[in-house]
């Protein structure tokens, strides 16, 4: 009897180390596949990746003198960047940056909302989307946000941009000048925004009288100036930025 009982016992312990190495080999393997198809991924996005940023680069500082053809290279790096790796928010906004100047402003529109759900303390995004709602006359989703836009610390803003290794250094890199400007061109992007947010609420003949600027102190501490010491918003200046 006693040696029946142990030799079941020998029976099972040799099942369960059958049934861990198994467990273990197939972990392994999963493990090794994720590897294979993550390296995969890279060099296909290596494949694809545009020579350069130049073109992308001057179309962000004067959208207004090129065919927004040119941008269908990095809208197909971008696009395939969001495929492969979702949660990348700069991709998704570099996406929406491209889809707007191709006239396709839903699709845009999504990109940026999916942006935000990833990095919702980003001005950009806020602001890019509000451009969009502005240009469509939707003044209610504009003013929502823009001011989401103005709330965001510019802090964080910078530091999102000088942290991002895999989107935004490609450009970075290839422009100093772009790069030294960052700080400048996002004070400059909260003047923008608060200048249409009072467009918005002038076109639902608001008057402005629901504008407070206590509500920005961050920002005017940041652009070390009152928000609306400016000159007044040309509609050619109402267009999305890529940071």
């Amino acid at each position: 009897m006693r040696n029946q009982l142990w030799k079941k016992l020998i029976w099972l312990l040799k099942r369960a180390i059958v049934f861990y190495l198994a467990v273990v080999l197939l972990s392994m393997t999963v493990i090794d596949y994720k590897k294979i198809r993550l390296q995969d991924h890279i060099n296909k996005l290596n494949a694809i990746k545009p020579a350069s940023f130049r073109f992308l680069i001057e179309f962000a500082r004067q959208p207004e003198r090129f065919n927004a053809q040119g941008l269908l290279p990095y809208l197909y790096f971008y696009q395939t960047m969001t495929d492969y790796f979702p949660g990348l928010a700069e991709a998704h906004g570099m996406l929406g940056f491209g889809l707007y100047y191709l006239g396709k402003y839903p699709k845009a529109a999504a990109d940026f909302k999916k942006a935000i759900e990833l990095q919702p303390d980003f001005f950009w995004f806020y602001y890019d989307l509000g451009v969009i709602y502005f240009k469509q006359g939707n003044y209610e989703q504009a003013i929502a946000s823009l001011q989401s836009a103005l709330k965001t610390d510019p802090q964080k803003a910078l530091d999102f941009i000088k942290n991002s290794s895999v989107v935004y250094k490609s450009i970075l890199l290839e422009d100093k000048s772009w790069a030294l400007q960052t700080k400048e061109r996002l004070g400059d992007g909260y003047r923008r925004a608060y200048k249409l947010l009072l467009l918005s609420y002038d076109h639902l003949n608001n008057f402005r009288g629901a504008v407070d600027l206590n509500d920005y102190n961050k920002v005017k501490e940041f652009i070390g100036q009152g928000i609306n010491e400016s000159a007044p918003l040309n509609e050619k200046e109402i267009y999305p930025q890529i940071f």
